[in-house]
């Protein structure tokens, strides 16, 4: 799911383009069932 518009400029932009403009992806963490702390730095932080 997303948030941006689907019609939207970035949704024109080449793959290509938006992975050397923006080469990150982002989690938002909604809930957990392990400790921890935040801001996280490590997506699997806690899983054995």
């Amino acid at each position: 799911a997303t948030q941006i518009d689907p019609d939207s400029f970035w949704f024109a932009v080449p793959d290509e383009i938006h992975k050397k403009v923006y080469p990150w992806e982002d989690y938002t963490l909604i809930e957990s069932t392990v400790e921890t702390e935040l801001p996280e730095d490590d997506l699997f932080a806690g899983i054995e």
